[in-house]
């Protein structure tokens, strides 16, 4: 029906060509009686009778129209994750600017197909067989043919196909896979025995994920033990993956906390999973309330047994080694009370004893009755006391460290020259004016006139001795008192003073004579 509409448009738009001329006519074109001329008006209409150009355009516009329109398939997702139990859609958006007289879902069993939904614009919806109650269309609209398939089963996985019938063009589709997720049942449970201190490794923990497709991952979190995992495959290719967390217990461990962590497609984010670790113990005990203070006449005292295990102690015992029980004793679970004031009587050893399922323990304190109680110094003053010795040692340090440390002195002119070698000749006054720094040559200039007046004083001290053993002695007198005094105070002075001694009294150059040397040039 569409193929003879299609071709009735191709008539109408083409015009019929003329029919050819008879024998007759054509004999005489070719060698009769009829003029050159007449033929080529003929053969003028002939030509002008089907117009090729146009025609052809059309006839090639048409068939690209059936062409392309036709590859144009529904818009699908190529790939879809389904989750057992759940629901999922399936997109087909038709996006054609044909007439769309109908769309369908089809699912591909094996080389045939079996039809799932159908929506006509004229005869509404429909849904086939098994998938009713299950298959909806999410839209009314044509254009948009996705359907939600709900309860999810393994059967539903495979391959569907969404068709669209339009008109001129016919049939269009696309095809969609579906795959079948499911969910593990996670769970956590305490290992099959209990966690005992100093037991062999034990396991503490089980983390089961049952039945999930594709296997679950399973983690621990918690840094105490190992990981040991089983895997189990199922017929229907569900998996059971089974973690536990072994460990070797250890009192220290009571408390802790561990994490299993659980990942799988189907999940939108991991699971976690906290448990807290017990670990059982016997008792720890130790009886404490004694101050080593008790004495004749003292009340309100009492001892205490304090016990730490799990499980929770049964029992509390207290017993006296050293004799009998007093009087004025009263035992309450973990408490011994003195309920009279203290005497002789009450000095001795006494126990508790601590009983709990995994066995028992004990502790002792033995107590001595004083005369009368001694003075206990206050904690406040003893921290006083070593503050202020830590302190005083402190300051002592210091004191001494800077009496012992030597203090550099700056060393005199003399001095330098004192310490060179005897072969080294002192550079000359003018010399050793330049090297002075200006502070000493500005004490040169205040005290010229004091050099001055020791250079006259020192004159007179100097004398020429006789001549002994036919050779002639010049000795130069000790220097004065006063003067070794300004030697520190005027170095300037005692530059000046070695070139006066020089130029005032000249060597002699015979062979007989004695020269003493300065003192300046002995080291």
């Amino acid at each position: 029906m569409a193929g003879a509409e299609a071709a009735a448009e191709v008539a109408a738009v083409f015009p019929r060509s003329p029919p050819p001329p008879p024998r007759r006519q054509l004999f005489l074109a070719a060698g009769g009686g009829a003029s050159p001329r007449w033929w080529q008006r003929r053969r003028r209409l002939l030509r002008s009778a089907v117009p090729p150009g146009p025609g052809l355009g059309l006839l090639g516009l048409v068939f690209s129209r059936f062409c392309c329109s036709a590859l144009a398939g529904p818009v699908v997702d190529p790939h879809v994750t389904a989750v057992w139990g759940k629901k999922v859609a399936l997109k087909c958006i038709i996006d054609v600017n044909e007439t769309i007289t109908q769309v369908s879902w089809e699912k591909i069993d094996g080389k045939s197909s079996k039809t799932i939904a159908v929506h006509h614009p004229e005869y509404g919806i429909s849904v086939q067989g098994e998938f009713q109650g299950r298959v909806a269309f999410k839209n009314y609209s044509l254009t948009d043919a996705t359907i939600i398939l709900k309860n999810v089963s393994f059967s539903d996985a495979g391959e569907y196909v969404c068709k669209a019938v339009t008109f001129p063009l016919g049939n269009t589709q696309s095809s969609t896979t579906v795959t079948v997720l499911v969910e593990p049942v996670v769970s956590l449970t305490k290992g099959p025995n209990p966690l005992i201190d100093g037991a062999n490794r034990t396991i503490a923990a089980t983390c089961t994920a049952a039945t999930g497709k594709p296997a679950a991952q399973i983690d621990w979190e918690g840094g105490l033990g190992e990981m040991e995992s089983t895997s189990t495959l199922f017929p229907n290719e569900t998996v059971t993956v089974v973690s536990h967390y072994v460990i070797v217990p250890t009192r220290f461990a009571r408390g802790r906390h561990i994490t299993c962590i659980v990942r799988h497609p189907a999940f939108d984010k991991e699971i976690r999973y906290p448990y807290v670790l017990d670990i059982q113990y016997a008792p720890e005990v130790s009886v404490t309330g004694y101050d080593g203070n008790w004495f004749i006449g003292r009340g309100n005292v009492q001892l205490k047994c304090n016990a730490d295990a799990n499980p929770l102690p049964m029992e509390f015992m207290w017993t006296r080694l050293d004799g009998q029980w007093p009087e004025g004793l009263l035992a309450v679970n973990n408490t011994l009370q003195f309920s009279s004031p203290l005497t002789y009587n009450y000095t001795g050893t006494y126990v508790c004893k601590v009983t709990n399922a995994l066995g028992q323990r004990s502790d002792q304190k033995t107590i001595y009755i004083l005369d009368v109680p001694f003075k206990q110094t206050s904690s406040v003053a003893v921290a006083g006391a070593v503050i202020g010795a830590v302190l005083a040692l402190f300051i002592i340090t210091i004191f001494v460290t800077v009496l012992l440390t030597p203090r550099k002195k700056r060393p005199a002119y003399l001095d330098k020259v004192i310490d060179l070698p005897p072969t080294h000749k002192p550079a000359s006054f003018e010399e050793r004016t330049l090297a002075v720094p200006q502070k000493e040559a500005m004490l040169q200039e205040e005290n010229f006139a004091l050099q001055s007046q020791y250079r006259e004083r020192d004159a007179g001290n100097l004398q020429h001795m006789k001549a002994v053993n036919g050779r002639q002695l010049t000795c130069e007198a000790e220097e004065p008192q006063e003067q070794e005094g300004l030697q520190p105070m005027y170095p300037v002075y005692q530059q000046t003073y070695y070139k006066n001694w020089s130029n005032r009294y000249p060597q002699n150059s015979g062979p007989g004579r004695v020269y003493i040397n300065p003192r300046e040039h002995y080291v």
